[in-house]
C-alpha cells in the first residue's frame, strides 16, 4: 500500500489546496487563507504548499493534508487516505508501494509536408489517474517532451498527394488502413484535437471517409471533423463498422474472422455520402420558455479559468494608466491559463487554450516579455497558446468593431477558451470611444463568444480622472472589472508596480476582493517574481517610512495621494507592527 509521503509526492498539491481553501494566497514561504473551521474574517489559516500541513492561528485547528481533506469532505482518516490515494493515481491495494511506472508501448512519427520528422506521439501504459493509457508529445530535435509548434495531421505527406483520405481516431487505426495501402490519417488528440486551418487546407477538395470509434467521444470526434470540413471537401462518408462492441474500433473489428480489407471496401462502397440534415423551420427570431421549463434545463457549471475572478464564459476588463504594467498583467494571465499555473496568487486549475490579441507592442518586445515569464515559470503551456500581433499582419490590424474582421478571426478560435484583447483603443477602433453606440458591435461579439463557451478579457486605458476611458456602458455586460492604480509613492524606476482594485466583481466578496499591491521584481538568478502585499500593509509601510524620515503627518496625504483618515489608520497599524522608530509620535 502506498505510504502517505508517496501519496503527497504524487498529488498536485497546489490544485488540491486551492480546491480545499479557495481563499489561499502566498504569504512568504506559506499559503494563507480563511479557516473553514470557524467564522474566519482575517485569513488565520496557514498551510505548507508542499506538504499540506496546516494550522489555524485563531481556532488552533491543525493537521496534515489528509486531516484537512477528511474534515472538509466529511470523511474519517481512512476514507481520506483512500480518496487521496486514488486521486494521486496510486493503487490502494495491499502488497505494493502504490507506484506503477508507465512503460512506452508505441511511438508515432508526425512529419511536415516535405516529409521531415517534426515530433512524435508516445503511448504509455498505464496513464495518469487510473487511465489505461497516456499520450505524450516528444520533440526528437531537442529531446523535450513537448510538441514544437502547431499540431500536424498524421501521415501528412500521404494526405497531401491523395484524392481519398480515411480519417480514424488514433494512430494505431490509421496504421491499419496504411497496411491496406490506403491513406489513413488522424488528428493527434482524438475528440480533444485542435483542427487548424492548415489541416483543413490539406484535406480541401478530397473525398473524406471518417471511421469513428463506437462510443460518445468517437461520435464527438466525427461531428467535430464534419463541422470543420463540410463545404470544403469533395465528399464525406461515415463508416459505422458492424458488430463493434461499445468503445470498439477498426483494430478490434479486424480480429473477427471475415473482417478484412475486402469486407471493409464493401462497407465503403455501400456507405451513402453524408449530407447535412435539413433544419426544422423556425419562424421566430427569439425563444421564450416558461420558468418551470427553464429551471429544469441542465446547464454546464461555470468552471474557473483563473480562480477566483475569471470564470468560463466570463466577460472581464482590466484598465490602467499608460506605462503602468497592463501588458505585464495580461501576459501573466495568458501564461498562467495556458500552463495551468498561477499569477498574482490566482490559480488556473487546468491548462486552457488562449488567443492573445496584441494591438500595440513590437513583436521583439512581446517575445522578450513572454520569454521572461517562461524562464521564471516551472510550467510550460500545454494548451493552445496563440498570438496575434500587428507586425505580422499583411493587410493591417483587425478592428473587432467590424463584423468582417470578427468573422476573419473565427477560424483561429478552435480550442480557445479565453481571448485576451490588449487593448481596446487599438483593436476596437470604429465609433467614438466616449459614445456607447461605438461599443455595441464589440459587445455583441463578446456575447457571441460567451455563448460559444469562451471568456474574454479586455485591456483598456484609464483617463486623466483615473477611471476607465470612454463610455461606462462597457461595464453593463462585464462580470469583473479590475482597476490597476498607480501607488501614491510611485516613481518610474519602480517599473511594473500597481495596486489591484476590484471595481466590479460578480459573485465575489470578502477577502477575494480586497485590494493589494503587486510589484514585478528580479531574483538574484534573474528570474521574474511578483511581490504582493495587502494594500493596508503597503500603506502602513509607506507611512512609517515617511514618518521615520521626519515628514510631518499632515504632509503625507498629498505625497501618497490618500486621505488623512487613511494615513491615520495606516499609522496605527504601523505602530502595531513595530515599524515606527522610537520618538515618532
Amino acid at each position: 500500500m502506498a505510504t502517505k509521503q508517496e501519496i503527497i509526492d504524487r498529488l498536485d498539491m497546489s490544485s488540491l489546496i486551492q480546491e480545499l481553501i479557495p481563499t489561499c494566497r502566498p504569504a512568504g514561504a506559506e499559503l494563507s487563507g480563511l479557516c473553514p473551521f470557524h467564522d474566519d474574517k482575517t485569513a488565520s489559516l496557514s498551510i505548507n504548499p508542499t506538504s499540506g500541513v496546516y494550522k489555524c492561528h485563531a481556532c488552533s485547528a491543525k493537521g496534515s493534508i489528509f486531516d484537512l481533506f477528511g474534515k472538509i469532505h466529511n470523511l474519517d482518516f481512512k476514507g481520506s487516505i483512500t480518496a487521496l490515494t486514488e486521486r494521486a493515481g496510486l493503487s490502494p491495494g495491499k502488497g505494493n508501494t502504490g507506484t506503477v511506472k508507465p512503460r512506452e508501448t508505441d511511438r508515432h512519427d508526425y512529419h511536415d509536408a516535405a516529409g521531415n520528422l517534426v515530433y512524435q506521439r508516445v503511448r504509455f501504459e498505464p496513464g495518469d489517474n487510473g487511465r489505461s493509457k497516456k499520450y505524450m508529445p516528444f520533440d526528437p530535435a531537442t529531446g523535450q517532451w513537448k510538441r514544437p509548434g502547431e499540431p500536424l495531421l498524421y501521415h501528412l505527406p500521404d494526405v497531401i498527394s491523395a484524392t481519398t483520405v480515411f480519417i480514424a481516431e488514433g494512430e494505431r487505426k490509421a496504421d491499419v488502413l496504411k497496411s491496406w495501402e490506403l491513406v489513413g490519417t488522424c488528428f493527434d488528440s482524438g475528440a480533444d484535437s485542435t483542427i487548424t486551418p492548415a489541416m483543413i487546407g490539406a484535406l480541401t477538395g478530397k473525398e473524406i471517409i471518417i471511421l469513428p470509434d463506437n462510443d460518445e467521444p468517437g461520435r464527438k470526434y466525427r461531428d467535430k471533423i464534419i463541422k470543420a470540413i463540410q463545404g470544403k471537401v469533395k465528399s464525406i462518408k461515415v463508416i459505422e463498422l458492424p458488430g463493434l462492441a461499445v468503445k470498439g474500433d477498426i483494430v478490434d473489428w479486424i480480429k473477427t474472422p471475415g473482417n478484412d480489407k475486402a469486407r471493409f471496401f464493401e462497407l465503403v462502397e455501400q456507405a451513402k455520402e453524408w449530407k447535412p440534415e435539413p433544419e426544422e423551420p423556425n419562424n421566430s427570431r427569439i425563444k421564450v420558455v416558461d420558468v418551470l421549463e427553464f429551471m429544469s434545463m441542465q446547464f454546464p457549471p461555470r468552471e474557473s479559468i483563473l480562480s477566483p475572478w475569471l470564470s468560463r464564459q466570463g466577460l472581464t476588463m482590466v484598465y490602467a494608466p499608460r506605462g503602468l504594467g497592463k501588458t505585464h498583467f495580461s501576459l501573466g494571465v495568458f501564461y498562467a491559463v495556458t500552463s495551468g499555473s498561477s499569477f498574482l496568487g490566482w490559480q488556473a486549475p487546468t491548462a486552457r487554450g488562449v488567443l492573445f490579441i496584441d494591438g500595440e507592442m513590437p513583436s521583439p518586445a512581446l517575445q522578450e516579455r513572454i520569454a521572461g515569464i517562461a524562464l521564471s515559470n516551472d510550467k510550460e503551456p500545454t494548451a493552445p497558446a496563440r498570438i496575434y500581433t500587428p507586425d505580422m499582419q499583411p493587410n493591417g490590424m483587425i478592428d473587432l468593431s467590424s463584423p468582417a474582421d470578427q468573422e476573419a478571426l473565427q477560424p483561429f478560435l478552435e480550442g480557445v477558451e479565453l481571448i485576451i484583447v490588449d487593448n481596446l483603443s487599438t483593436l476596437c477602433r470604429s465609433g467614438k470611444e466616449s459614445e456607447g453606440e461605438g461599443w455595441l458591435p464589440v459587445q455583441q461579439w463578446a456575447l457571441q463568444q460567451r455563448a460559444a463557451g469562451r471568456s474574454v478579457l479586455f485591456v483598456h486605458h484609464s483617463g486623466k480622472n483615473g477611471e476607465q476611458r470612454g463610455t461606462s456602458r462597457r461595464e453593463d455586460v462585464l462580470d469583473t472589472v479590475i482597476g490597476l492604480k498607480r501607488p501614491g509613492d510611485y516613481t518610474p524606476d519602480m517599473g511594473a508596480c500597481f495596486e489591484v482594485h476590484f471595481e466590479k466583481a460578480r459573485g465575489l466578496y470578502g477577502e477575494e476582493t480586497k485590494p493589494f499591491e503587486a510589484r514585478l521584481m528580479a531574483t538574484p538568478d534573474n528570474r521574474q517574481t511578483w511581490a504582493m502585499k495587502p494594500l493596508e500593509d503597503s500603506a502602513a509601510e509607506k507611512v512609517a517610512k515617511l514618518l521615520n524620515e521626519g515628514i510631518p503627518q499632515q504632509e503625507i496625504p498629498d505625497l501618497l495621494k490618500i486621505t488623512k483618515g487613511y494615513v491615520s489608520k495606516a499609522k496605527h497599524k504601523a505602530a502595531a507592527l513595530g515599524l515606527l522608530n522610537k520618538g515618532v509620535s
